[in-house]
């Protein structure tokens, strides 16, 4: 065998394992409350890349089986290029792998499986209010948040116990917003995550970039209750301005930017100054919780200038533009489900936003001596009998 056949072979190879992944996505059983809800891409995707599988093993049959230079150079060229397939290949196995774990885990009674539904139905209460792009696919439980951009399915944290991580569903609701809004040229601060520059920074920068975006989406989108779940219980104040890898930001940036964000949205005359209550006593929480672990309360005044101008960039540039009716503006509307949530009321009416219960439901967390296990339990109710076993919202 030599070094041609080497090469056609693990060619061969990858597109087998590329044929059976399809084929293992074509036969897997979906319960009917997502069967249409996956959609034809990643299928799609796995076509154009074996086609493109195809061109290269033609192209490596085609080369001379001799020792001439310019053999030499056709295979290390052919090779070259089948490594770039390869971790294409790579990607796309690793996603149908998770696809067809989040199907099947769809398909088991659980209460994962109710609090997936109800996470289905958050997203697409944000996509209701979108004119022209719309979520059309579902979420499962994964081993950490995660949007897949060829799918577009959204991963939950394992494990997914109650509703008080579900807020974080609209972080990765906020990447599938970035895929699908066109940055303006007047965005000049995320513009700058293209400019030239060695990769190393660049990549990094442009990793931040997207996670402040999607954060202050989030923040756009469901008002006070994302903040409430990252800066009580998702950000770590131990490494609140330390970086922890080279895509997420530190957590004092991030609950900086979700602050800055919901006090850019209560400027605006509808919301009625509904969020000033909220927003101190989030600040006040976040930074008594810096205070005793030891960490500094504030960021340098520089970079708090850097983190204001990107929050008016967002949304001024892009969020308001781009996705007006996004905006969560109807915290009254929370205040008025207490009675919901406790059980006082048990007639549930139709017309009640997923939103609006979210934020209601951590409004009543903070109460003293709340029924934390409780209030998450009515939630779960509540869900059930507004929307039904889909737990769409509206």
């Amino acid at each position: 065998m030599g070094p041609q056949q080497i090469l056609i072979d693990r060619i061969d190879i990858l597109d087998a394992e590329l044929r059976e992944a399809k084929n293992r996505l074509n036969a897997v059983t979906v319960p009917a409350s997502i069967a249409n809800r996956i959609g034809p891409e990643l299928i799609d995707s796995i076509e154009d890349l074996r086609a493109k599988i195809a061109d290269a093993r033609g192209s490596a049959q085609a080369i001379a089986a001799d020792d001439a230079p310019e053999t030499k150079s056709q295979i290390k060229t052919a090779w070259i290029k089948f490594d770039g397939l390869q971790v294409s290949g790579e990607r796309q196995l690793a996603e149908v792998l998770a696809l067809l774990h989040g199907a099947r885990s769809r398909n088991v009674s659980g209460q994962e499986r109710v609090l997936a539904e109800i996470a289905d139905g958050l997203m697409d209460e944000f996509s209701s209010r979108l004119q022209a792009i719309a979520w059309k696919r579902f979420t499962f439980e994964a081993e950490g948040e995660a949007f897949a951009g060829n799918t577009q399915v959204i991963r939950l944290r394992f494990p997914l116990k109650d509703i008080w991580n579900l807020t974080i569903a609209a972080h990765e609701f906020g990447h599938f917003l970035a895929s699908q809004i066109k940055i303006p040229k007047t965005a000049v601060l995320l513009g700058q995550a293209l400019t030239p520059d060695n990769d190393v920074d660049k990549d990094k920068r442009w990793y931040y970039l997207n996670e402040f975006f999607a954060d202050g989406a989030a923040a756009y989108a469901l008002g006070p209750a994302y903040g409430f779940a990252c800066l009580l219980v998702r950000f770590n104040p131990v490494r609140a301005w330390s970086e922890t890898d080279s895509i997420h930001p530190p957590d004092g940036q991030r609950a900086e930017l979700i602050l800055q964000m919901l006090d850019r949205m209560d400027r605006e005359p509808d919301n009625k100054k509904l969020f000033e209550g909220p927003i101190q006593r989030l600040r006040e929480l976040w930074t008594a919780s810096l205070a005793t672990a030891g960490r500094p309360t504030a960021m340098p005044e520089d970079d708090m200038k850097k983190l204001t101008a990107l929050v008016d960039e967002m949304y001024g540039e892009i969020l308001k533009p781009g996705a007006r009716h996004l905006r969560y503006n109807t915290l009254q509307e929370a205040k008025n489900s207490h009675d919901l949530l406790t059980g006082k009321t048990e007639s549930v009416p139709k017309s009640v936003g997923m939103r609006d219960l979210l934020n209601a439901a951590w409004r009543e967390r903070l109460r003293k001596d709340a029924d934390v296990a409780a209030i998450n339990q009515r939630f779960i109710d509540i869900c059930q009998k507004a929307f039904g076993n889909s737990g769409g919202g509206n």
